[in-house]
């Protein structure tokens, strides 16, 4: 559970800034495709450190890369809630993505130590929550309370330190054994019994990332036009309804075999995205919300 929340909590940071895009924006004068180069430096740093740092606590143990994470992301916010133009936005999310992209592997490690079953599904799970729920908080604040642009991130502060403290608490459930700056070195390989299934299963996370960075990135502006409004509220419905309705695809899938759970977000994907298409080409907000909901399930069903 514990371990689950510093998912839940990272994914929610990465989430948070969607709603204030627009803000900085207007701020700072910079376009959409800005805004896309922001979301995506994030990107290309988890999968930087993904590789680079994702076996390292099988070398040092869970904790230390855990803590390194926590450090780092509170380190991001502090950068975000200084931040005076695009270019220290775009350090804070490269700093953010460094500290998601080491620390994932040792929390999902770590989960799969504890119970594997569990720990499986939680992995699933939790980044669909995260997501979700740190865009509507992120909304709500900017919308109703003072300091948009500071209040959410001081919030993550508070918690990354609590969980930081939660680290310092928890037993170490990984041994420690040598060859840790081996494994520093990317190192990308797949069983030959695997390739098969994981070249079916490649495109569709492919495809479902590309999905959610877009909304995460463009989809407050897209609703914005769609609802002829400048709420960051609805700024922040679409990626939330893209990731609420894909954690609670993640639970229903839970148990469903593999190949036709598959199947059914491949078409739940690419339903949902022409119903999404069809939408905005007839400028109907309404459309747009549901095929945002019909590629949700497509989007935690994929992943699972």
């Amino acid at each position: 559970m514990f371990l689950g929340s510093i998912i839940v909590s990272f994914l929610a940071a990465s989430a948070a800034p969607t709603p204030l895009y627009a803000v900085y924006a207007a701020r700072w004068g910079f376009s959409p495709l800005t805004t896309t180069v922001v979301f995506g430096v994030y990107a290309v740093a988890v999968l930087a450190a993904l590789l680079t740092f994702g076996r390292v606590s099988d070398h040092v143990g869970r904790r230390p890369v855990l803590l390194a994470g926590l450090v780092l992301q509170a380190v991001g916010v502090v950068m975000f809630t200084t931040a005076s133009g695009v270019g220290m936005l775009l350090a804070a999310r490269v700093v953010q993505g460094l500290a998601t992209g080491s620390s994932l592997g040792a929390v999902g490690a770590g989960m799969l130590d504890l119970d594997r079953r569990r720990g499986a599904l939680a992995n699933s799970f939790a980044p669909g929550v995260g997501t979700a729920s740190g865009v509507l908080i992120s909304a709500f604040a900017v919308q109703f309370l003072p300091a948009p642009t500071h209040l959410i991130y001081l919030v993550l502060l508070g918690v990354f330190v609590v969980q930081a403290a939660g680290v310092l608490a928890m037993r170490e459930t990984a041994v420690r054994r040598p060859g840790t700056l081996r494994s520093l070195i990317p190192e990308i390989k797949l069983p030959r019994a695997t390739r098969h299934e994981i070249a079916i299963a490649a495109p569709v996370l492919f495809a479902v990332w590309a999905l959610a960075g877009f909304y995460a990135s463009l989809g407050p502006a897209l609703a914005a036009t769609l609802l002829h409004s400048s709420s960051v509220l609805y700024g922040g419905l679409s990626l939330f309804i893209l990731a609420g309705i894909g954690a609670a695809a993640v639970l229903a899938f839970n148990r469903a075999a593999p190949r036709p759970a598959l199947y059914m977000s491949i078409g739940a994907l690419v339903a949902g995205i022409a119903v999404t298409l069809a939408a905005t080409s007839t400028d109907s907000a309404a459309g747009f919300f549901i095929g945002t909901a019909i590629a949700g399930v497509g989007f935690g069903g994929g992943f699972q």
